[in-house]
């Protein structure tokens, strides 16, 4: 069974080797389309699993308590 931040992390990982992937693939394509897939799509799967992992970073061992008592 993995923890909480192990899945974060995973599915961090997996967004920015999709992100990756695409990437690849668009320097293979020969169309002006290719940098819009490659400045969008690949850009915006690398940005957001960075931001999920430095959230799961910032967040781990966090509770309700830990959080104060007007959250």
């Amino acid at each position: 069974m993995i923890s909480a931040i192990e899945g974060r992390i995973r599915l961090a990982a997996i967004l920015v080797i999709a992100g990756l992937l695409v990437a690849l693939g668009s320097f293979f394509w020969s169309s002006p389309l290719a940098l819009f897939l490659f400045s969008i799509g690949a850009g915006a799967l690398v940005g957001v699993g960075i931001l999920v992992f430095l959230v799961s970073l910032i967040t781990v061992g966090e509770t309700p308590a830990d959080r104060g008592p007007n959250s």
